[in-house]
């Protein structure tokens, strides 16, 4: 195992540490994992960890974990953002079979701060859209008010009852959502992946349950082209497997 410390004058520190390779994970595949702090090293949550060259992002969790899994080997720029903090990027190596483990720390940045007037409450106008489409009862739809009262360990516990939803095992404790109206449709479809898209943006490579349950403020999901809203159609490739649209928290955004 090597380690490597990398120093820098106005940011801090970034160790590296390769872990052992994962028993079901593909030869030609690795994952990145690791923890983002702050200069006290406290978690920072909600950071964006991005790899814009294959298009593979996530967020840290409410303890500042991230993971990117299947991620092709080779060398990639790994930009990490936060409001409120220095954005940093780090070029970093991903073996195959094996899993890079990055602890990065980041620096808080003095924000200026302009007269607001507060009213009331903040309105968190991302879902706008998706209560107009609650309404209209196409598709299946997750409230965080749902998620609180079931209180799962992972999101696939959500949607393992909607109509509709198979979530199969993909080995070593994990799960993945496929959608019935895929199976049979033409060779391979029975395992054919749902399209997800994460605050309106696709995510290319992601899982249902790569997502935090407590970074979640509502879910969405379509089994196929009938009812798609055409913002989610238009984007993506194949209309075939099935959509998943995440919506995330505002942080400290308390539920109704």
């Amino acid at each position: 195992m090597k380690h490597r410390t990398w120093r820098w004058r106005l940011v801090p520190i970034l160790l590296l540490l390769g872990a052992g390779t994962l028993g079901g994970q593909s030869k030609k595949t690795g994952t990145l994992t690791g923890v983002v702090l702050d200069e006290q090293g406290v978690p920072v949550p909600n950071v964006e960890v991005a790899i814009s060259s294959i298009s593979r992002t996530t967020r840290t969790d409410s303890v500042g974990k991230y993971v990117l899994a299947l991620l092709p080997a080779g060398s990639y720029d790994v930009a990490f953002r936060r409001v409120s903090y220095a954005p940093m990027v780090f070029t970093l190596d991903i073996s195959p079979g094996d899993t890079t483990d990055a602890e990065v720390k980041m620096n808080a940045v003095p924000q200026p701060m302009t007269r607001i007037v507060v009213e009331e409450r903040s309105i968190d106008h991302r879902l706008d859209g998706f209560e107009a489409r609650k309404k209209i009862g196409v598709g299946h739809y997750v409230t965080r008010e749902q998620i609180e009262a079931r209180n799962p360990l992972v999101l696939t516990d959500m949607v393992r009852t909607i109509p509709g939803t198979n979530v199969k095992s993909a080995g070593g404790g994990r799960s993945v959502l496929r959608f019935a109206r895929a199976e049979g449709r033409g060779r391979g479809m029975g395992d054919c992946p749902p399209t997800y898209f994460i605050d309106g943006m696709m995510a290319v490579g992601y899982n249902l349950d790569d997502m935090p349950v407590s970074d979640v403020e509502a879910i969405e999901l379509y089994s196929g082209l009938s009812g798609l809203p055409g913002e989610f159609a238009k984007a993506r490739p194949n209309l075939v497997c099935g959509t998943v649209v995440i919506w995330t928290r505002i942080p400290n955004k308390k539920s109704k």
